[in-house]
C-alpha cells in the first residue's frame, strides 16, 4: 500500500514530491510538538511538586511561629495570674497591718483622752 502510494506521488511529479515531503513534514512537526508537550508538562509537574515542597517548608514555619507564640502567651498569662495572686496576698496584709494600725491609733486616742480626762477632774 505505502508503495502504491509512493508510485502515485512520484507520477505526479513535483507537486507529488512536495505533498509528500508536507506529509513527512507533518508527521515529524507532530512528533516534535508531542515531545515538547512531553517535556513542557514534566517541567510543569517538576514546578508544581517545587511549589508544594515550598508550601510545605512555609507552612511548617508558620506552625512553629504560631505555637512558639501561643506557648508564650500561655506563659505570659500564667505568669500576670502569678503575679496578680501575689499582689493580692499582698494587698491582704497590708490591709490587715493597716486595720491593726488604725485599731492601736484607736486605743492610744481613748487612752489619751482619759487621761486628759483624768487630769482636768484631778485638777478640779
Amino acid at each position: 500500500m505505502t508503495d502504491e502510494i509512493f508510485n502515485e506521488l512520484i507520477q505526479a511529479g513535483g507537486m507529488g514530491l512536495f505533498a509528500a515531503f508536507l506529509a513527512w513534514q507533518h508527521v515529524a512537526n507532530t512528533k516534535r510538538n508531542d515531545e515538547l508537550v512531553r517535556k513542557f508538562q514534566e517541567q510543569i509537574d517538576k514546578m508544581r511538586e517545587e511549589q508544594e515542597s515550598r508550601i510545605d517548608v512555609m507552612r511548617g514555619r508558620y506552625d512553629a511561629i504560631i505555637t512558639r507564640y501561643q506557648e508564650q502567651k500561655e506563659s505570659i498569662h500564667q505568669d500576670v495570674a502569678r503575679n496578680l495572686e501575689s499582689v493580692k496576698d499582698q494587698v491582704s496584709v497590708a490591709l490587715r497591718k493597716l486595720d491593726e494600725g488604725l485599731e492601736q491609733m484607736r486605743s492610744l486616742s481613748v487612752e489619751r483622752k482619759l487621761r486628759e480626762e483624768i487630769r482636768k477632774s484631778g485638777e478640779q
